[in-house]
């Protein structure tokens, strides 16, 4: 059995408590079979378990867990197994959507296609909506579907938009390419299909915010495309200060960086805003992984000791508090609860509120 430990916002059931309370310190939620990955949207959160199956749970109101919000599933504060009838090795959630890869390398989506984020031939302008006693709106998308033509998939990554890489180091794109997302110097796009990204080698890895894309090479350079910070790349561009990376993670609004030598990098501040050139976080050494939110971070040092930093308004932190309009410092976990949330072999997860 595997326990699962979370903090912040639970306003849509999105911590798997079985409860809707909020957590200002991370505490034990719940316990499942062995799981292998947990990805976070904006208010929902997916695991995959050793099976191959995929549980959700969370906001559903764009059938973000992947079953209709008229089904009368508008959130779940407990985990509902994903209807795929497939045995899945990959997830990643997008804010509000999710895709996942199966056994045999194809790829699946379900959830928001507000930007065509989907992939599929869901016609956007014709998803249904449904208005709730208090006004809020549910949208009707069918069940997850498998993505045509996106086969032989290695790599993935969405926001709001979808990011997924082939045996043949190709990119397929589609969804938001309002700030270049895609890296093809227009942002008019909404799909592009199997585009070859010239003078960038073989991409080991990429993440995507909501407003751009970030990709690594095995030589452990890192490639981004749209809008970061005061900055815009409208096509790939070679970050030449960092030299040696070998992890890459993704916000909603900012990025995280770890090179050879355990320092961490950040492409923006967490809420998006400064220069967009990377910039070295001093507070911490010897980093050893990281783990995001919407605007918050979470980092494991080599001493097996948490940093968390960034904004706290909702206790997502993990500190104990709630603490509004001001951005909170790499400030470290207590012994305890490092020791409770990093263990020996644990990777950091984190929701997004």
């Amino acid at each position: 059995m595997g326990v699962l430990w979370a903090s912040g916002n639970n306003l849509q059931g999105q911590l798997g408590s079985g409860d809707y309370e909020p957590r200002y310190v991370f505490k034990e939620v719940g316990s499942f079979a062995l799981i292998t990955q947990i990805s976070c949207g904006r208010l929902h959160t997916v695991c995959l378990d050793e099976s191959g199956k995929m549980w959700a749970f969370g906001d559903n109101r764009k059938c973000q867990l992947g079953v209709t919000a008229m089904d009368g599933v508008v959130s779940s504060c407990t985990p509902k197994l994903v209807p795929i009838d497939a045995e899945i090795t990959e997830i990643c959630c997008g804010l509000d959507h999710t895709l996942c890869l199966d056994a045999n390398l194809q790829c699946w989506s379900f959830g928001d296609n507000s930007y065509g984020q989907l992939g599929t031939d869901v016609n956007r302008q014709n998803i249904r909506y449904w208005y709730g006693n208090e006004g809020d709106y549910y949208r009707e998308a069918p069940a997850p579907k498998m993505i045509r033509g996106a086969t032989e998939t290695r790599l993935l990554a969405c926001s709001n938009h979808s990011i997924l890489v082939d045996q043949t180091d190709k990119l397929r794109m589609f969804g938001d390419n309002s700030q270049y997302q895609f890296g093809v110097a227009s942002n008019r796009e909404q799909s592009v299909e199997l585009q070859h990204v010239s003078d960038v080698g073989y991409v080991t890895k990429v993440v995507c915010n909501a407003r751009a894309t970030l990709l690594l090479n095995e030589e452990g350079q890192v490639y981004i495309a749209g809008k970061a910070g005061s900055l815009t790349f409208p096509t790939f561009t070679h970050l030449e200060t960092l030299i040696g990376v070998h992890h890459i993670s993704a916000g909603e609004f900012f990025f995280m960086c770890i090179d050879d030598m355990g320092k961490l990098w950040t492409i923006c501040d967490t809420d998006g805003t400064g220069s967009g050139e990377p910039k070295i976080v001093e507070e911490i050494d010897m980093v050893v992984s990281t783990s995001r939110g919407g605007n918050h971070a979470f980092v494991l040092d080599r001493s097996r000791t948490v940093w968390a930093f960034g904004p706290n308004e909702d206790g997502q932190l993990g500190l104990g508090f709630a603490k509004r309009k001001k951005t909170v410092p790499p400030t470290k976990l207590s012994a305890k609860a490092s020791q409770t949330i990093a263990g020996k072999r644990t990777r950091l997860k984190s929701a997004r509120k």
